[in-house]
């Protein structure tokens, strides 16, 4: 779209969020020079071909569960800055947190207001899904360009999916981190999860905007 001519190496730049801030004030978005859904919804949109993500990806990790973590159910606690049923206001930013009872795998999904549903973690920004026991990781992830700001009053919602052992992605989940998934609802997700692992755990936050 000649916003931009820099490397394509995963990495920001001032000529980067110049590029994102013009092309954002050009097509009535927030001109923040920062990477969020608005700017990628509004790539769908255009049509524009979305290259394939060139930063190197994290070999795959034979993931085996420490014994400890076989104590009892493993469970995942969702939460906000405003606590486990948070109320925002239009232009805000989200603040979550997420944290598991034991050593394993966390796969996090978003609804916004219009019902699609995206995986925000893991992504690009934070592509490792094992997670320490009651160590708790930032949703979208601290000092990252990704943030979620809501445009528009309504309900939204977070579900996170944890498990002791590794998860084998359902085909329909497959798609790229931050961009909209072919599904339906997220009681889909947890339906493709538990076909492949029945005992997974699960946590939901929902949001009102206002």
């Amino acid at each position: 779209m000649n916003y931009y001519n820099g490397p394509i190496n995963g990495a920001t730049s001032r000529e980067l969020s110049s590029a994102i801030g013009r092309y954002q004030a050009e097509n009535q978005l927030v001109a923040d020079g920062r990477i969020n859904f608005d700017l990628y919804y509004a790539l769908l949109d255009a049509d524009q071909p979305i290259v394939e993500d060139p930063t190197a990806k994290p070999n795959t990790i034979a993931y085996t569960p420490r014994p400890d973590s076989q104590q009892g159910p493993l469970t995942v606690k969702l939460d906000s800055d405003r606590g486990n049923r948070p109320t925002y206001r239009v232009r805000e930013l989200l603040k979550a947190r997420v944290q598991m009872s034991g050593d394993g795998v966390l796969y996090c999904y978003y609804r916004d207001i219009s019902g699609t549903i995206a995986r925000i973690h893991p992504n690009r920004f934070s592509p490792d899904p094992f997670m320490k026991s009651n160590v708790a990781i930032s949703l979208p992830p601290e000092n990252s360009p990704f943030q979620i700001k809501f445009d528009k009053p309504g309900k939204e919602q977070i579900v996170c999916y944890g498990s002791n052992r590794d998860l084998a992605l359902p085909a329909a989940l497959k798609a790229a981190d931050l961009t909209p998934l072919k599904v339906g609802s997220m009681d889909e997700i947890g339906k493709a999860f538990r076909a492949s692992n029945p005992s997974i755990a699960e946590a939901k936050l929902d949001i009102t905007i206002q």
